[in-house]
């Protein structure tokens, strides 16, 4: 018999000058068993501010309509191949950007604005970098969700932090016409992710 599952979020602590964290999902395991001994560990600060992030956005999450359990229990189950797909198809239209820009830069009205203005296929090269960096997160949690570890999910939880700030810096080349488009793609998935938050907790 399965025991009882517990989201997890963390709790940050000072310990003899080095950055303690334990799950509070641990806290009350340790309450019902006799035998549990509390787990602390150090950790950095890169991995704090993803830790406190996470909590936060968990905390937002429980005040939201819950999701159907079967709808959990299959998007738990599938995780890795919608993780899958999604790197696959963000590294192509990283590819296309890279394919459009080049047949850009070989056209006359590409020939023209790179002599005018000499950072118009450069724009196109960063967009395509941005692109591909956070589809090979998105395939590098693929083998972890598979497995049901909570590496995998924080791994995926973490591409969406590189895609939204991806986000944010594309408009600093191409203005603000797709940023609307990314904060929604990414608090969809947000509100996706915290939903099987506790099924990751190995």
């Amino acid at each position: 018999m399965e025991g009882p599952s517990y989201p997890v979020h963390f709790v940050v602590s000072k310990s003899d000058g080095r950055t303690l964290f334990e799950s509070a999902g641990d806290r009350l395991l340790a309450k019902e068993s006799p035998g549990y001994t509390d787990l602390c560990i150090e950790v950095g600060g890169d991995q704090i501010l993803l830790i406190t992030l996470e909590d936060r956005l968990l905390r937002v999450s429980s005040r939201l309509p819950k999701l159907p359990v079967v709808i959990v229990a299959h998007l738990t189950k599938w995780a890795w191949v919608i993780a899958l797909g999604v790197g696959i198809l963000v590294l192509l239209d990283a590819f296309d950007i890279v394919s459009a820009a080049t047949a850009f830069g070989g056209s006359c009205t590409g020939v023209l604005l790179g002599c005018v203005g000499g950072s118009a296929l450069s724009s196109f090269y960063v967009a395509a970098a941005l692109t591909a960096a956070y589809g090979v997160v998105y395939l590098r949690g693929v083998r972890p969700l598979r497995e049901l570890r909570e590496r995998g999910w924080r791994i995926v939880f973490l591409g969406t932090l590189v895609q939204l700030g991806a986000g944010i810096a594309l408009t600093f080349f191409f203005g603000l016409n797709g940023i609307t488009l990314v904060l929604l793609e990414v608090v969809c998935g947000w509100y996706l992710l915290f939903s099987i938050r506790s099924a990751f907790i190995y």
